[in-house]
């Protein structure tokens, strides 16, 4: 953009100022404007004006004749003809170059980098993973125990029986009990301590501590661990005896027409589930893998109750497709 200064003064001793006229003509170009020069005597006053139009003034657009009012002098520049030379270079350096977006802090910041010396604990396993909360484990994994398979951890459990009694349950184990002795990690007593240190990875365990509470005829949790309970986890050998309930009847959703062994109608029948679970093993992965989840979800007694009254009238051993649903969500 170039703005060019019609200064045309008719040549006289003493030129008359109010014949000079000034029209500012812009011509749109790619390159920033170079500043006008206004070293030049015959430089004239210049006039923007901003009745009709606020966002900057209106060019091509004829300006009254400038008087000698307007310019005290032409030889030099006054004071208030520099003024508003200054004013004009500032508005059209911001008029031509455009606004610049305003600057908001923090987008241009980069993302916090991780700390590579920081230390980061491993995560605590999901308390309720085993079907309901248990409380969570007041140590860090243990380098020993947390290596022993669940089996494993139930023997020494069960040949440490009398230790871990709870008081108010003299014949059984209670949750309690197992948290009481897995804060004991600090005793002066070796045997505590290492009781502790079985405690503790107990508790980092829900799945084995639901397996180890559920009762044996009923299935249901009581947060009580007996003799017989501990033998049915150790001496088990159920692919499913370490699943929840809602694990469960999400397996037999997924089998829910192969479990019904050809049998009519749309529900799953539970003399089909016995059937199925008064068979032996065949070998056949397939097959044993429909056994054994048979096996398992007829020693919940409290669970079969559920999936028969859900969704259908109570009691009338069946279960429908949408009550598994229901129980696996």
């Amino acid at each position: 953009m170039s703005v060019s200064m019609d200064t045309s003064v008719p040549a006289s001793t003493t030129p008359d100022l109010s014949q000079v006229t000034g029209k500012a003509v812009v011509k749109n170009t790619r390159e920033a404007p170079a500043a006008p020069s206004f070293n030049d005597q015959r430089a004239a006053h210049v006039n923007f004006p901003t009745t009709q139009n606020k966002a900057g003034p209106v060019f091509d657009h004829h300006q009254p004749a400038t008087t000698a009012a307007d310019v005290p002098g032409h030889h030099h520049n006054p004071p208030g003809l520099r003024h508003l030379l200054s004013q004009l270079k500032r508005w059209l350096s911001h008029w031509f170059l455009g606004h610049r977006p305003p600057m908001h802090p923090g987008c241009s910041n980069p993302p916090p980098r991780p700390n590579p010396g920081a230390s980061n604990p491993p995560p605590r396993p999901d308390p309720t993973a085993g079907g309901r909360p248990y409380p969570v484990a007041p140590g860090r994994p243990d380098p020993r125990y947390s290596l022993k398979s669940n089996e494993e951890l139930a023997q020494q459990l069960r040949d440490r029986f009398n230790a871990f009694r709870d008081p108010n349950n003299p014949g059984s184990i209670s949750v309690d009990s197992i948290l009481a002795m897995a804060k004991r990690w600090s005793s002066p007593n070796p045997v505590v301590r290492e009781n502790a240190r079985l405690a503790n990875e107990l508790l980092r365990r829900p799945e084995l501590m639901a397996a180890l509470d559920r009762d044996g005829r009923t299935g249901a949790l009581n947060d009580l661990i007996d003799w017989k309970s501990l033998n049915a986890v150790i001496q088990g050998d159920n692919y499913f005896k370490y699943k929840t309930d809602k694990e469960l009847a999400a397996e037999m959703l997924e089998h829910f027409d192969e479990l019904k062994d050809g049998s009519g109608g749309p529900h799953l029948k539970f003399k089909d589930l016995r059937k199925l679970a008064s068979q032996e093993l065949t070998g056949d992965a397939a097959k044993d893998h429909l056994i054994q989840l048979a096996q398992a979800v007829m020693k919940r007694g409290d669970l079969l109750k559920l999936m028969d009254n859900l969704v259908s009238a109570d009691g009338d051993g069946k279960i429908r497709r949408k009550a598994l649903a229901l129980l696996s969500q």
